[in-house]
């Protein structure tokens, strides 16, 4: 990762031609479907090749490189989502998935607790609307799959858009005609077994000529339906992509089979193709003479695939030295290739985060139309495209929110990025992972243990900014409560360390007690507490259990495993029905206050077993009694939420106490992820709920749980 982020830094040092962003008349988009981030040769891609000890990157795009040359090449940017048509909405409305409806690919599946939008929304203003509206010229060229028609927001003249999300084939029938888009039928040009990138450049070039004859500014969207699957590209640049395999200087596709060489090569020869309109487009605006009055624009829809779609192969590292791909919140779904040149953009590199949807204000402002006045989630990057190092992102960080599941195996997330550190959430366990990007480009490795200020503030932020928003969610996952963590005696909940060799087994029968934490009741667990963190990755493994080795929601210092429990001598019974480990807190219970204590838990062995969670002094019990399939994913995260109504209540001004525990009925049960938040309710007046108990809330799927008081859980 060392290599890499060094190889990284040194191509990011901006050229020297620093000047200010200037007025433009024209604005071109070019947008890719579906390509990673170093799916190019790029400066950034060859030296990861390099890296790799890889002849080139494989990948040829000479028209993309010659546009790095001249302008500003963003390498940290991102997509509004690791999916197509919400990152298509974010571009035309200015707005994060979090604002807008369009939160899925339309036609994918639908989530429980909200449907997303079928297609772009009439209001507000897209950015095509705000440029015809200022008297440009609007035209869209290749794929829309956003519902309804380009002509319907705001685009006068439309070539191939419409609401499909793949072609049926990337070649012409025998008229020449692509008859399943619109005005793409054949004409003069046209031949029959046309490539459909050579075509969608050609409506895009004559659209510029028209324009220059006509002595009119215009804007320009070019969306190609490449390189998405299906893989289709012409015999001749296929064979010329499979020779270069042949050679073997390629580690990143050493060992593929012969179908999947095949496949790696379309997708390369793909790749050029796109890189060859780029060319035509370029060659166009300087033939017509209006290179130096138009800003262009290159980027992706969402990262690069890595698995199996529509029956085509991508390797799983295919996005290498990112991870995982397409659908997914890791970087290699959503960090994409993005590049601006034109007048006024400095030469260079820049590694600052930026987003989709900052294009929206920094296109209009750059070519001086007003703004429309509705929400805008972006920036205006135009004092780094002037050669600004940073940028003050204010209130409107990069946020990038997908609540539904993939097709390619992505979860309902959020995440964050601020800076190197970025932070995903998922929607459905709750789980939390914080990366420092630039010491850790691959994301290996979760830091949330490391540095629980950083996560707690950046998730602050981000379910601040979903709260806002009221963006949609899956049904039941809840947000944060607005108020702090509550300080404990120990500091932490987290167990920071354990030594080698405390986790239990022959010579070390018992776990040691988390400090701040005690047994209670005068049960002896036979193996409990904390565990040995020197397995695989640093990761904390329960001897005798699955634990950590096979549960990576759970990837950090367990605060408590409860094991066996032994018997009182001769009597076959427990000297409790329930082991209880505790801790009291340095807080009291305050009046007008809604408390949340969130656990995450695993029970992933076979058998039965109850594990419960308690506020001591108010009987607000939770038991999860779940039968182990034997499956070791077993794990959920678990909410339990009470409100101390008001200064006559009994329980304000007692401390706080945490019970974690099993029945005697149990099994194995580890607890970890213990977090307890507070929230200030400001005298609102809260209904007395039955028994002092309110609403408890469970993990994947959250189902409503009734809270069940002690006596009942014995």
């Amino acid at each position: 990762a060392h290599v890499l982020t060094f190889l990284v830094t040194l191509f990011s040092v901006a050229g020297a031609a620093r000047g200010q962003a200037q007025t433009v008349s024209n604005v071109v988009v070019f947008m890719v479907d579906d390509m990673g981030w170093a799916d190019h040769s790029l400066p950034y891609a060859e030296a990861f090749a390099a890296a790799r000890g890889d002849t080139d990157t494989f990948f040829q795009t000479p028209n993309l490189a010659a546009m790095a040359a001249e302008g500003m090449t963003f390498t940290q940017a991102y997509a509004s989502s690791p999916v197509c048509s919400p990152t298509r909405a974010s571009l035309m409305l200015g707005q994060s998935a979090a604002t807008h409806p369009v939160t899925q690919f339309i036609g994918g599946p639908q989530t429980p607790g909200f449907n997303y939008a079928g297609s772009l929304p009439s209001q507000p203003t897209t950015l095509a609307e705000a440029f015809r509206n200022d008297g440009h010229r609007t035209g869209y060229v290749g794929k829309w799959h956003l519902g309804s028609l380009p002509t319907q927001h705001g685009f006068i003249e439309n070539y191939g858009g419409n609401s499909r999300g793949l072609p049926p084939s990337y070649f012409a029938d025998s008229r020449g005609a692509f008859d399943w888009a619109p005005n793409l039928g054949p004409d003069a040009a046209s031949f029959p077994g046309e490539y459909l990138p050579d075509r969608l450049a050609r409506e895009a070039t004559r659209f510029i000529e028209r324009q220059a004859a006509a002595d009119r500014p215009f804007f320009l969207d070019l969306s190609h339906y490449g390189v998405h699957v299906p893989l289709q590209a012409p015999e001749a640049d296929i064979a010329r992509y499979l020779g270069k395999l042949d050679r073997g200087t390629y580690a990143k596709f050493d060992g593929l089979g012969s179908s999947q060489r095949r496949e790696m090569a379309t997708y390369a020869a793909m790749v050029e193709a796109v890189d060859r309109s780029l060319g035509a487009v370029r060659a166009a605006l300087a033939a017509t003479g209006l290179a130096d009055d138009t800003l262009l624009v290159v980027t992706a829809d969402n990262g690069g695939l890595a698995t199996p779609d529509f029956g085509n192969f991508f390797p799983s590292d295919m996005n290498a030295p990112l991870r995982a791909g397409k659908g997914t919140l890791f970087e290699g779904g959503v960090r994409v290739p993005m590049l601006a040149a034109g007048p006024g953009v400095a030469t260079g590199t820049n590694d600052a985060p930026v987003v989709t949807h900052d294009l929206f204000t920094t296109l209009l402002n750059r070519a001086g139309v007003p703004l429309p006045n509705q929400a805008r989630d972006g920036v205006d990057l135009s004092p780094l495209l002037a050669g600004a190092a940073a940028l003050n992102r204010g209130a409107q960080p990069v946020v990038i929110h997908y609540p539904h599941d993939s097709n390619q195996g992505g979860r309902p997330s959020s995440a964050i990025i601020d800076g190197d550190y970025k932070l995903i959430q998922d929607h459905g366990t709750y789980q939390v992972r914080l990366f420092n990007l630039r010491e850790d480009l691959g994301e290996t490795t979760d830091l949330q243990y490391a540095e629980p200020g950083r996560t707690a503030g950046m998730l602050d932020r981000l379910h601040g900014h979903l709260r806002e928003r009221d963006a949609a969610l899956p049904e039941g996952f809840r947000l944060l409560p607005v108020g702090q963590r509550v300080a404990v005696a120990n500091g932490s909940f987290e167990v920071d360390d354990a030594a080698d060799g405390s986790s239990g087994g022959a010579d070390t029968p018992d776990l040691r007690v988390p400090a701040g934490w005690a047994w209670l009741d005068g049960a002896v667990p036979e193996t409990g507490g904390v565990a040995d963190p020197s397995s695989s990755g640093g990761r904390v493994s329960f001897v005798g259990t699955t634990g950590d080795r096979t549960v990576s929601d759970m990837n950090g210092f367990q605060v408590a495993y409860i094991g066996g429990v032994d018997e009182v001598a001769g009597t076959g019974n427990l000297p409790g029905d329930v082991v209880w480990l505790a801790q009291t807190l340095d807080q009291n219970y305050e009046a007008d206050t809604r408390y949340t204590l969130r656990v995450a838990v695993n029970t992933a062995d076979a058998g039965s077993r109850d594990a419960l969670l308690l506020f001591a002094a108010t009987d607000a019990l939770l038991a999860l009694r779940t039968v182990g399939s034997g499956d070791a994913r077993n794990f959920d995260t678990f909410e339990l939420e009470y409100v101390v109504t008001g200064a006559g209540n009994d329980i304000v001004g007692q401390p706080i106490e945490i019970r974690l525990g099993r029945s005697r009925f149990g099994d194995r049960v580890a607890f970890d992820n213990v977090q307890l938040f507070a929230e200030r309710l400001g005298g609102v007046v809260i209904p007395e709920p039955a028994a002092g108990v309110v609403v408890v809330l469970g993990g994947s799927g959250l189902m409503r749980r009734r809270p069940i008081r002690l006596d009942e859980a014995r």
